[in-house]
């Protein structure tokens, strides 16, 4: 019986080692997955920063096609022809119009200036000349303005220039106005 017994024992001395290897086994794998399972899970996170990321790139680039589209080419000609066409409606004499020799350059666009010498006739034409400027289909700022009465004396004498002093035509107005290209 001792030999029974003894087998008996063996059996379960063997099936209590055999069972605390398979906890072992499995724990070992358990312990494997949760670690895949965190690093998928870091991985997802990743993901989900680089599509936020993403999504903020594209729509950073829609808003700079949409400034892109705004901002005119560089065309100084639009300028003048836009210019004029609104001191004719509104009867404005353009006296001078000259662009300034250095243009101003920044990361994404040009700032083109123009010296613009003006005649009106009162206040409220300017104030007609300057907003129809700005609103205009491009994109222009006054960025300086000079207002002092207005005399034509050309041709005339000494006295007859005291005379048109005191009777002035309007007002002389000097700007200067700001164009905004973008540059490529």
């Amino acid at each position: 019986m001792q030999l029974g017994s003894l087998l008996s024992k063996n059996r379960k001395v063997i099936n209590i080692v055999i069972i605390i290897i398979a906890l072992i086994v499995a724990f070992n794998i358990f312990k494997a997955h949760d670690q895949a399972i965190k690093g998928l899970q870091l991985q997802k996170e990743n993901e989900i920063k680089k599509n936020e990321a993403l999504g903020l790139l594209g729509r950073l680039d829609k808003r700079l096609k949409a400034y892109k589209d705004f901002l005119p080419k560089k065309d100084r000609s639009a300028f003048t022809a836009e210019v004029y066409a609104i001191a004719k409606e509104l009867n404005v004499k353009i006296l001078s119009l000259k662009p300034q020799e250095q243009d101003e350059v920044y990361q994404a666009y040009t700032k083109n200036s123009f010296n613009l010498s003006i005649n009106t006739r009162d206040y409220e034409a300017l104030g007609k000349f300057i907003s129809r400027l700005e609103n205009a289909g491009n994109v222009y700022m006054v960025d300086l303005l000079e207002i002092a009465p207005y005399t034509d004396l050309s041709g005339a004498g000494e006295e007859e220039s005291a005379a048109a002093v005191a009777q002035s035509k309007g007002l002389l107005v000097n700007l200067k106005v700001g164009t905004f290209f973008y540059r490529d």
